[in-house]
C-alpha cells in the first residue's frame, strides 16, 4: 500500500480524533468544568506522562489473558461449530443452549469461577474464552451449513467424501463469516478479561482501573480507558489482516472484473454497378 493510500484511509479518522479533541478541551475550558468530573485532554496526557512507568507491566498480563482467552475461545468454537454441523440433530438441539450460555453475563460469572478455582491464571482465561467462543462458534456454524448445496452435491456425485467436502467447500466458504466473528471476539476478548480482573488479579489494566478509580483520579481513569480501546483497536486490526491474508480467494472476489469487448464494424457491401 502506498503512503499517499494510507494517508486517504488514516485521514478521515485522525481528522475526526483531532476534532473530538479540540472541541473537548475547548468546551471543559469554556464551561468551567470541575477537572474531578471531566478533565480536558491535555490533563490526561500529563497523566499519562505520571503512569507510563507502570502502565507496560498491567499492559502485558491483560494482553496475555486476552489474546491467550482469545485464541483457547476460537479454537473451542470452531470445533463445536464443526461438530454441530457434521450432525445436523446434535446441531438442533444444542444451539439453543449455546444461545443460554451467553446470557449469563461475565460479571456474574467470573466470580463464581473464583471462588471454585481460586484467584490464580485460569478463571480469568476460561471468563475470556467463553465471552470469545459464542460469536466465533455461531459464525462458523452459519458459514459452513450456508455452502452452496448445487455445489456440494456435485462433488458428491464425483465421489467425494464427507470430509473432502468439509475441506474443499464448506470451509472456503465459512472463511468469511468466521473471520467477522472473530474480529467481533477479538474486541471482546479486552473486555473479558478486563472484567475478570476485576474479580481478582494482580496485575492488569482491571486492577489498575480499579486503583486509579478509587483514588478519584478521573484523568487516570481516562488514561486507561484510552489504553484499552487503542489495544482492542490493535487487536482488532491484527486479526483483520490475519483474515485479509488467509483469504486471499475472497479478495479476488471483492476486484472489480474489468472485460474487454471488441467491437467490429463492418462496412457495408456496395454495389458495384
Amino acid at each position: 500500500m502506498t503512503a499517499a493510500a494510507i494517508a486517504r484511509r488514516a485521514g478521515p479518522p485522525v481528522a475526526g480524533v483531532a476534532l473530538l479533541l479540540a472541541v473537548w478541551e475547548v468546551g471543559v475550558r469554556l464551561f468551567d468544568v470541575p477537572t474531578y468530573t471531566l478533565p480536558p485532554p491535555t490533563d490526561v496526557a500529563g497523566a499519562f506522562g505520571e503512569v507510563k512507568g507502570v502502565l507496560p507491566g498491567h499492559l502485558a498480563a491483560t494482553t496475555q489473558i486476552a489474546g491467550s482467552g482469545l485464541a483457547i475461545g476460537v479454537g473451542t468454537g470452531v470445533l463445536v461449530a464443526a461438530t454441530l454441523s457434521a450432525v445436523p440433530w446434535l446441531r438442533r438441539s444444542m444451539q439453543p443452549l449455546l444461545v443460554a450460555s451467553q446470557s449469563v453475563p461475565s460479571v456474574v460469572l467470573a466470580p463464581i469461577l473464583v471462588s471454585f478455582l481460586g484467584f490464580g491464571t485460569l478463571p480469568r482465561l476460561i471468563v475470556v474464552a467463553l465471552v470469545v467462543f459464542f460469536p466465533v462458534a455461531v459464525a462458523a456454524i452459519d458459514g459452513l451449513a450456508s455452502a452452496d448445496d448445487d455445489l456440494v452435491g456435485l462433488v458428491a456425485t464425483m465421489g467425494a467424501s464427507r470430509w473432502h467436502t468439509l475441506w474443499w467447500i464448506r470451509i472456503p466458504h465459512a472463511a468469511g463469516p468466521f473471520f467477522s466473528g472473530v474480529r467481533i471476539a477479538a474486541a471482546y476478548a479486552m473486555f473479558g478479561a478486563i472484567v475478570a480482573e476485576w474479580m481478582g488479579a494482580e496485575r492488569g489494566l482491571g486492577v489498575y482501573f480499579n486503583r486509579v478509580r478509587a483514588s478519584y483520579r478521573m484523568d487516570r481513569v481516562l488514561v486507561a480507558i484510552v489504553v484499552i480501546a487503542v489495544t482492542s483497536i490493535v487487536l482488532y486490526s491484527t486479526v483483520s489482516t490475519i483474515g485479509r491474508l488467509a483469504t486471499p480467494w475472497l479478495r479476488a472476489a471483492d476486484r472489480p472484473t474489468t472485460t474487454t469487448t471488441t467491437t467490429t464494424t463492418q462496412t457495408p457491401d456496395k454495389d458495384h454497378r
